[in-house]
């Protein structure tokens, strides 16, 4: 993972980039920070889902809190014994101050069991420890959990608006298509009787034309025949 990270800082570096307006060699830095708390984080997901123990582990609070109270209860007998050593001492120094053999062995299984009180006392103190960072570790799952939530709800509120946004866009473009072509229509059927109307007056003219010379043909034989009355 870090060295990953350290390859994505370093062409970031050769590249010269800057983000936050920052120097390239701290931008680079930034970048291998951020890649390998992703990479953490990621590997962290990764774990927690195709690991059972990990998981399960996470979980055992309460069997850690039931090895808690059968350690007390182991810690409190052993005290017990430890005590009634002791009167055993003390009773076989009074009564038995010659059997030295008998004391020595007596002596023996006290250093025993302090021996073992001391590593009571060490694994009461490690299981202490260990459900503390099992605490906060469960803590933080909760909050990167409910905030999960809470972006996963966002994310479906915003589909929802953006699939509504792009239903309205798509009626609206289909609307626009079809008076689009309706005009298009128009458009053509304007043209074409522009055209039929050019025809007309061009063929209209030329009837005035013809019109106008048969006047004037007609003109110049009255006069004709006036003149020749």
């Amino acid at each position: 993972m870090a060295t990953v990270g350290d390859r994505i800082g370093s062409k970031v570096g050769k590249a010269r980039l800057s983000v936050f307006n920052l120097r390239p060699r701290n931008t680079a830095t930034l970048v291998t920070i951020v890649t390998g708390g992703v990479i953490s984080s990621s590997t962290l997901a990764i774990l927690l889902a195709t690991n059972g123990q990990l998981r399960d582990g996470l979980f055992r609070l309460g069997e850690i809190r039931k090895e808690l109270d059968l350690t007390q209860m182991q810690k409190q007998s052993a005290e017990a014994e430890l005590k009634i050593a002791n009167q055993q001492k003390q009773s076989a120094l009074s009564e038995l101050n010659t059997i030295n053999l008998s004391l020595r062995e007596a002596l023996t299984r006290q250093a025993e069991t302090e021996t073992a009180l001391r590593a009571s006392q060490e694994n009461l103190l490690n299981l202490q420890a260990e459900l503390s960072q099992i605490q906060e570790q469960e803590a933080q799952l909760t909050d990167r959990i409910q905030q999960l939530d809470r972006e996963q709800k966002e994310l479906t509120q915003t589909k929802i608006k953006l699939t509504a946004e792009r239903d309205r866009l798509s009626q609206e473009l289909q609307k626009i298509t079809a008076e689009t072509t309706a005009l298009r229509n128009q458009v053509e059927t304007s043209q074409n009787n522009l055209k039929t109307l050019s025809v007309q007056q061009i063929r209209l003219q030329k009837e005035v034309e013809n019109l106008e010379n048969t006047k004037n043909i007609l003109a110049k034989s009255i006069d004709t025949l006036r003149q020749g009355g």
